[in-house]
């Protein structure tokens, strides 16, 4: 294409333009709301989405072990737990952690005297892969020798299932 001929278009594209001002601002109008309308659109899908995975990954079980495990028994009872299929993740806190999470979030010199003999359990933070095998997975978690208790939403889990 000449150069001529590209000169020639964009002097009559902009000629057209002037004269017919009233369908340029029109045109532009319904591309700019059309534009609008599909970025909100989308804003909101991916906001929703972000909520939904967020929520979905907050919603873990902790199980407690026995008070008098030992350290062995507590490897073999976190390798126990990981060897179930539905167990996305899992974290350990001992006793000792749980403690001193405790004693951040709450100022004060309250946990000193726990220091010496801490009441508390070592925990394990259960993360599941798939929330429609909730309650199955939850069994096999309790089945497991030195469990002592298992906290959980399965409320919620429910919910996410269902949505």
């Amino acid at each position: 294409m000449k150069f001529s001929s590209i000169r020639y278009l964009l002097r009559e594209g902009f000629r057209n333009l002037w004269q017919n001002r009233f369908m340029a601002v029109a045109s532009i109008g319904v591309l700019v709301s059309c534009l609008l309308l599909t970025g909100g659109a989308y804003l909101i899908f991916a906001n929703i989405d972000h909520i939904f995975d967020w929520v979905y990954e907050q919603n873990v079980v902790v199980a407690f072990a026995d008070a008098d495990c030992t350290e062995e028994e507590i490897t073999q009872l976190e390798e126990k737990i990981k060897s179930i299929t539905n167990v996305a993740s899992v974290e350990h806190r001992s006793k000792d952690q749980l403690l001193e999470e405790m004693a951040d979030s709450m100022p004060g010199a309250i946990f000193e005297d726990l220091k010496e003999d801490n009441p508390l359990q070592d925990a394990f933070i259960i993360a599941f892969s798939d929330l429609s095998k909730f309650d199955a997975t939850l069994m096999q978690i309790q089945e497991i020798p030195h469990v002592e208790d298992v906290k959980n939403n399965a409320e919620l889990a429910g919910q996410l299932t269902k949505i």
